[in-house]
């Protein structure tokens, strides 16, 4: 609307009461001086906000049960309103990622949340100066100018690994994502904090940086069983990488927590039903996605706020039966 207004030599408020239609009458000559630049300029014009809106919304993986809870959480809010949202995953891969922001920017949604897979490409930094709203939900990256919804990542592991500890364990392991990912980087950081804070040496080879997929994790798991002092406990940092721990756990005839203890990142349907059941950091997903969606919405609608609002969810323990000690700890105690 800027170069718009630049080419047309009209003001920006006179710019937007042409695209709108008001609220103040436009002189016929300013009208169609800004309409010969949105013609010479191919500006598309986009529906009045006080209509339906469509919201683009790109996770990593939507089939990622943490995610799709997050979508249905962004879905919620934006039927609510009476909204309508378009979601694609882009397989954690930055150049899908920026394919589908474009296809959908060309679809012509209102807005969009985003989980980013890496580093903020410049040309999605650049969106809400062009005029298309952002929220980038459950990983940072990206200017300070972004709104961004996220879970207290590093205090959640510190307080899971913290439990394990204090169950009696100090040959802790991390099942964690890649590195890249600035989510498995703050969990790293709590699980390092924990063990200093514990007075615990840091032993790296415990530590296994993998896609967040469950065969990742399940082979990462194999290779800490493998090891000539094995793990007593393990701190996954997601549902399906936890999922992959306790299949590599099983083919090994391995009981949790009698063998090795757990405490997973992420609740799902099934973690109170394995037995033992899980102990878990349960992440309030589908009000990650409800929040992203909400701030979206108030940033589209007159007096919402425009720049750079970050909002923190926290985190709380699920304690079960999958965190307790070693059994000789047990029986000193």
């Amino acid at each position: 609307m800027r170069d718009v207004a630049r080419v047309a030599g009209v003001s920006l408020a006179t710019v937007s009461y042409v695209v709108n239609d008001g609220p103040r009458p436009v002189s016929a000559g300013s009208r169609s001086r800004v309409q010969a630049a949105i013609r010479e300029l191919g500006y598309e014009v986009r529906r009045r906000r006080s209509e339906t809106l469509v919201i683009g919304v790109v996770v990593p993986d939507a089939t990622n049960l943490f995610f799709s809870r997050a979508v249905a959480g962004v879905q919620s809010a934006l039927t609510a309103g009476g909204h309508h949202g378009l979601v694609a995953s882009s397989n954690d891969d930055p150049a899908t990622e920026l394919e589908l922001v474009r296809l959908l920017l060309r679809g012509r949604v209102d807005g969009l949340i985003l989980t980013p897979s890496g580093a903020v490409h410049e040309e999605v930094d650049r969106l809400p100066e062009s005029g298309t709203p952002l929220v980038v939900m459950d990983r940072e990256g990206g200017a300070t100018t972004l709104h961004r919804v996220t879970m207290n990542n590093y205090d959640s592991a510190f307080k899971a690994v913290r439990l394990l500890v204090e169950s009696g364990h100090r040959r802790i392991a991390l099942l964690n994502g890649p590195e890249r990912v600035d989510t498995a980087r703050d969990r790293l950081r709590g699980y390092v904090d924990a063990l200093r804070f514990a007075g615990l040496p840091e032993l790296p080879q415990y530590v296994r940086s993998v896609p967040f997929s469950q065969e990742p994790g399940t082979q990462a798991t194999r290779e800490l069983l493998a090891m000539q002092t094995p793990p007593t406990a393990l701190f996954s940092s997601s549902v399906v990488l936890t999922a992959g721990a306790l299949t590599a756990l099983r083919e090994r005839g391995l009981r949790w927590p009698d063998d090795v203890a757990i405490v997973g990142f992420g609740d799902a349907i099934w973690a109170p039903m394995v037995t033992p059941p899980l102990t878990v950091v349960e992440q309030p997903a589908e009000r990650l996605g409800a929040t992203a969606a909400q701030l979206l919405l108030s940033t589209l609608r007159e007096g919402g706020p425009r720049r750079g609002q970050r909002v923190v969810l926290e985190s709380r323990l699920v304690l079960r039966d999958s965190h307790w000690g070693p059994r000789e700890t047990v029986r000193a105690s």
